[in-house]
């Protein structure tokens, strides 16, 4: 009898820049958004997943090693976003 393998979950959806403003006096935040906080999410429970997304040309790298980073085993470009400032 064959054993299936462990599936693995997909998360699928947009990464863009999350920038937050705080009071004055503190720095603002700024980190990946979309898909990226449950990314974090599955890391917290120390399980691998997939990722499907879309995002700007200019985040695809770093998103892909932030991912990498936080558990994710196969990263795929569904589309870019297009128009936005570089």
């Amino acid at each position: 009898m064959m054993k299936l393998a462990k599936p693995i979950p997909l998360l699928v959806g947009e990464i863009f820049v999350d920038f937050t403003l705080t009071e004055p006096g503190k720095e603002n935040k700024l980190r990946l958004g979309g898909v990226a906080h449950a990314a974090r999410g599955f890391w917290a429970l120390d399980m691998p997943y997939s990722a499907a997304v879309i995002l700007p040309r200019y985040l695809e790298e770093t998103a892909r090693k932030y991912l990498k980073a936080f558990g994710c085993v196969d990263f795929h470009v569904l589309g870019q976003v297009m128009g936005l400032p570089t």
